[in-house]
């Protein structure tokens, strides 16, 4: 079967199903049947099962194969536990992320299309219901206009005044995904670290790159592959350069952004920033500790309102000793009365305090636990989470969800591997 006929066969069997329109999977199969037709090619024992794992991740669809049980060689023994003291004074990070520029929104536009995502020039034609896209955005599939861009990083350099860091964890390119390439891709990119770097000056920016900054989105080429047309090598050059060249990472980390857009650096004594490109890594943990939680990840905000939620961006709030997270705070605005208000900007506000809002001493390892064991308890308090997880956004609380569809939330902050459910029950 040739290339063509693939593309062909795969296209009807997408609008068939009712997938997306025969636009957006024709978009989306030129784009990736490249890159599918060398996976093929270079992957002769390539099984139907591997692909089902790798891709879909989930209980229904394991991960079984050799090839993706890695063995790390590390240093034997315990590593050795600087045991700093608490600290009266502070340090201040600021993490801004998923930020989806889309070049093409109109405010105005068709905020319920047909399409992945709405609210873009040329999809009037589509509009069923007259439901328009807001100015400052839309809870439905929408991203953000670059005036909205640019209110949330003001807001920030001009609501907190003592910022030490700011964590920019990408996610930068809209939602188009059946339309993106090279260079608009770059172009967003671009125009998005200048407005940062002109937003925040002499603030120290450590930045690391989304899934949709690669073309196509989510794929990440390993450096065997050396065509032009499918690696990756033209992202972690434009990286490389914008990271270093607006001040914010020395040229001594030139080398591991190239290598695969991850670096490392120390901006004060004991304290170390690792920046992964988790976009390349299969999410395995080998550690499977049913007892006790042995890491947490912080999820940062979300800048973009995509979709149903309010746009928000995270303060966090750390001891400037041993550098342990003290308090989160949750910023946010009210979309609906933003764009009932137009003519103003966004009435930014402090939605909650993590420490506050679910009562817990402080945010260890402890505490956390403990209050993963009430939350699966008290209802209540579930019901709360679950608010703050949509950022309160009347689009996403206005759908029913009673205590079982909850906890699947839930759950969700617990596993780190879609099949791994055993915590869940």
């Amino acid at each position: 079967m040739s290339a063509n006929d693939i593309k062909s066969n795969v296209i009807k069997l997408c609008t068939r199903m009712n997938i997306a329109t025969e636009r957006v999977c024709d978009g989306v199969m030129t784009l990736n049947l490249p890159i599918i037709l060398y996976i093929v090619d270079t992957k002769p024992n390539l099984t139907a099962s591997t692909i089902c794992g790798v891709v879909f991740e989930s209980e229904s669809c394991p991960l079984i194969d050799d090839e993706f049980d890695w063995t790390v060689n590390i240093d034997s023994g315990p590593p050795k536990l600087i045991d700093a003291d608490d600290s009266e004074e502070i340090i201040n990070i600021i993490q801004i992320t998923d930020i989806h520029y889309d070049p093409n929104y109109e405010p105005y536009g068709n905020a319920n299309c047909d399409e992945p995502t709405c609210c873009r020039r040329g999809q009037n034609d589509t509009n069923t219901n007259n439901k328009v896209a807001g100015y400052w955005g839309d809870y439905n599939y929408c991203d953000s206009p670059w005036h909205a861009v640019v209110d949330v990083l003001e807001q920030i350099r001009a609501t907190h005044q003592n910022i030490s860091y700011v964590y920019f964890t990408g996610d930068i390119v809209d939602h188009g995904v059946w339309e993106t390439s090279f260079k608009g891709n770059i172009e967003s990119i671009n125009k998005t670290y200048s407005q940062i770097y002109e937003t925040f000056r002499n603030i120290p920016v450590y930045p690391i790159m989304g899934n949709h900054e690669a073309h196509p989105v989510n794929l990440f080429a390993p450096k065997t592959v050396t065509s032009n047309e499918l690696n990756t090598q033209w992202l972690y050059n434009l990286m490389a350069d914008l990271w270093i060249n607006f001040g914010w990472l020395p040229e001594s980390t030139r080398h591991t952004i190239l290598q695969g857009g991850y670096y490392t650096l120390s901006p004060k004594k004991g304290f170390r920033i690792i920046a992964l490109n988790s976009n390349v890594c299969y999410s395995a943990n080998c550690n499977d500790n049913s007892t006790t939680i042995n890491n947490v990840a912080w999820n940062g905000g979300s800048a973009t309102a995509f979709s149903n939620l309010n746009p928000n961006y995270k303060l966090y709030i750390a001891d400037s000793k041993n550098y342990a997270v003290k308090d989160i705070e949750t910023w946010m605005y009210n979309l609906t009365l933003a764009n009932e208000n137009a003519a103003q900007r966004p009435l930014w506000y402090k939605s909650y305090s993590f420490k506050e809002e679910y009562d817990i001493p402080d945010l260890s390892y402890d505490s956390l636990h403990n209050w993963l064991s009430r939350l699966a308890r008290d209802d209540d308090l579930l019901s709360r989470y679950y608010r703050n997880f949509f950022k309160r956004a009347e689009a996403s609380l206005k759908k029913e969800c009673d205590t079982k569809c909850m906890r699947a939330y839930m759950c969700r902050i617990i596993t780190s591997l879609g099949d791994h459910r055993t915590h869940c029950s």
